[in-house]
């Protein structure tokens, strides 16, 4: 069923690009349907965040020193780490919120990524994220 309805969103996504500039866009929610980002990347180019969806694919852009769940701006509540071993892959955390979102820096691993195999590629670093309290961008909050 979830695979019915990504095709679905990703057809979708694909005709609202024809209309749309999501170059503009600077929520921190996918501009077609709404949903959280998967993963980021950093372009090859000049650097630039982009935040991919999860449901419909859809890339836009994105602020670099922002948490896109909460939209928090204080440097000193965000950061990200990595393993040494690979650093072109790393967590961004926000210790507001404390939720994490992987990103591949596209300019140090030198090659694009397919955002969907780079996500179970990278699955370790979930664990290292969970291990630290965070939790990933568009999943639920906890209530007490």
């Amino acid at each position: 069923m979830v695979y019915f309805l990504t095709v679905l969103w990703e057809r979708f996504a694909r005709q609202a690009a024809k209309k749309h500039d999501f170059r503009l866009w600077s929520g921190g929610k996918c501009p077609v349907c709404g949903q959280k980002p998967i993963l980021a990347m950093l372009s090859k180019g000049n650097g630039a965040r982009l935040l991919e969806c999860g449901l419909c694919h859809t890339r836009w852009e994105f602020y670099r020193l922002v948490c896109p769940d909460c939209g928090n701006k204080d440097q000193n509540t965000l950061g990200f780490f990595y393993l040494p071993s690979q650093q072109y892959r790393r967590v961004y955390v926000c210790k507001r919120c404390k939720y994490y979102l992987k990103t591949t820096v596209l300019r140090e691993l030198g090659r694009e990524i397919i955002p969907e195999l780079e996500n179970v590629a990278t699955f370790y670093l979930d664990y290292l994220a969970h291990k630290e309290g965070y939790k990933l961008i568009g999943s639920k909050k906890e209530t007490h």
